[in-house]
């Protein structure tokens, strides 16, 4: 499938249907893995310096026992076509679009229903964080928490874990400051979600390669590992 879609200024080019897999982790484009609107590759033509181009959608499916769930914490991983990520991807606290890629509440109520959100019911703060890798990878650790009372989830169950809009300013040549590098291939990797309930912690890890998806024209490369971490090490990385 080959369409172009307007996403708030961003003229962006959906190229192929995100499937869904038996993963219990997934990532797509615009909505849940599955979804008629999702997709697993886009093209951006670099030719507006705001908007948001579309939403990372992270998805997985509730594990068994998971009766007071609480929160979860997504990581992805970006890997760009060059050695080192271009200002154009340099999201990270101190880089030239630092918060350009950010974790987005509202946009979970208007997906399409191909799965829930486990947020509903309670208050919900979000935190994220991005890092450069020593490889050149780009990863990126999200938390969200119910503020409220712990739910109890059905296993089974295909639930957002986190959307991110990844938004397009300085991306024009004439920008103020120019960030360079829009439209240098990559792919943006899930590779682990922590599901956490008031006893403890579930990891979630890809049964195979991570699920991928791609920006304009990207090919799905290899990721580095993923260091286990906890629910409460996580969260130490804002303090």
């Amino acid at each position: 499938m080959k369409y172009a879609l307007s996403s708030g200024l961003a003229l962006v080019l959906i190229l192929g249907v995100a499937p869904v897999s038996s993963d219990p982790i997934q990532i797509a484009w615009n909505d849940c893995a599955g979804a008629p609107t999702a997709a697993e590759r886009i093209e951006f033509a670099c030719n507006q310096n705001q908007g948001v181009i579309l939403p990372i959608v992270v998805s997985f499916d509730m594990p068994p026992g998971m009766d007071r769930f609480v929160g979860v914490t997504t990581t992805i991983e970006i890997r760009t076509e060059t050695p080192t990520p271009p200002d154009w991807w340099r999201i990270e606290s101190g880089g030239c679009r630092s918060g350009a890629l950010a974790p987005n509440l509202d946009d979970i109520v208007d997906l399409s229903g191909t799965c829930q959100s486990p947020y509903v019911g309670a208050p919900t703060g979000m935190l994220s964080f991005a890092e450069v890798l020593e490889d050149g990878a780009i990863r990126v650790i999200s938390d969200g928490a119910r503020m409220g009372a712990s739910v109890a989830l059905h296993e089974g169950e295909r639930f957002v874990s986190h959307v991110f809009n990844l938004r397009v300013f300085r991306s024009v040549s004439g920008a103020t400051p120019a960030c360079p590098g829009c439209g240098v291939d990559a792919t943006i990797a899930v590779k682990e979600v922590i599901v956490a309930e008031t006893t403890g912690e579930i990891h979630l890890l890809p049964e195979g390669p991570a699920p991928t998806i791609t920006y304009v024209g990207g090919e799905p490369g290899s990721s580095s590992p993923v260091a286990r971490s906890s629910w409460g090490g996580i969260k130490a990385l804002y303090r």
